[in-house]
This record gives C-alpha cells, sequence and structure tokens, in this order.
C-alpha cells in the first residue's frame, strides 16, 4: 500500500506540475500578444507625432520666411521715408538757408506769441485773449490759426 501511495502522490505530483507549466506558458503567450499589440499602438503613435512636429516644423520655417521678408520690406519702407524726409544734402549752405532758419523762425514766433498760445490752452476764447491782452482779435486768429 504504501508504494501505490507514493505513485498516487507521484502521479498528482506530475500532473500538477504539467498544468502548471502550460498555464504558465499560456500566460506567457498571452503576455507577448499584449506587448506585441503595445509596441504596435506605441509606433503608430509615435509615427503620428513625427509626422505632425515635420508639419509643424514645416509650417514655423515659412512663418520665418514670411517674417523676415515682412521684416526687409518694412526696412526697405522705412529707409525710402528717411531719404525722404531726411534729406542726404548736409552742406553749411543748405542748412543754413532753409531748415535751419525755418526752426529758429517758428522758435521766435511761439517765444512771441506765448501769452495767446497758453490763454488758448486754457480754453479761453480769441475774443477774450485779445481783450486781456489789448491785441486786435484778428491778430490772435491769425496767431491760433498759425499754431493749429
Amino acid at each position: 500500500m504504501n508504494f501505490n501511495i507514493i505513485l498516487l502522490v507521484l502521479g498528482i505530483i506530475v500532473v500538477t506540475i504539467s498544468l502548471y507549466i502550460t498555464v504558465k506558458k499560456e500566460d506567457n503567450i498571452h503576455n507577448q500578444d499584449i506587448h506585441s499589440m503595445y509596441i504596435e499602438k506605441e509606433d503608430k503613435l509615435n509615427n503620428k507625432l513625427n509626422f505632425e512636429i515635420d508639419s509643424i516644423r514645416e509650417d514655423i520655417l515659412k512663418m520665418q520666411h514670411q517674417f523676415t521678408d515682412a521684416i526687409t520690406s518694412l526696412e526697405k519702407l522705412v529707409e525710402q521715408n528717411d531719404n525722404k524726409y531726411n534729406p542726404v544734402n548736409t552742406s553749411p549752405e543748405y542748412i543754413e538757408g532753409k531748415s535751419f532758419k525755418n526752426v529758429l523762425n517758428y522758435n521766435k514766433f511761439i517765444k512771441k506769441n506765448k501769452d495767446i498760445i497758453s490763454m488758448y490752452n486754457e480754453g479761453k476764447k480769441s475774443n477774450e485773449i485779445a481783450a486781456c491782452l489789448s491785441k486786435s482779435q484778428r491778430e490772435v486768429e491769425m496767431v491760433l490759426r498759425l499754431i493749429k
């Protein structure tokens, strides 16, 4: 009887070990399938992301070229405007004869009529300014027209 029990116990052990091994193999196969499925999904997502990144880079490069073109055209416009308003001729005769003399005359005009200008800035009317400063109303109106 001892021998039969030993054989029975050994048979049960062999069967449980074989069942354990087959279950383990199926789990490994199932895990490998799941792992390969996740790797495929990850690869697809990486490909999509790389495509999106490449398209965004291309868009950025296009915008960069557009901005540089716009900046160069604006620089050209500024240079053209500078040439219009800042003449190249800087000889002393040109400065003394035209622009500097006009600035001096304007400054003299402002100094001479500063009372009229300050009263006008305070909100007084031309007839009130003329009466206060003992000047003609037409003179006050002329000064106000010239400073506007």
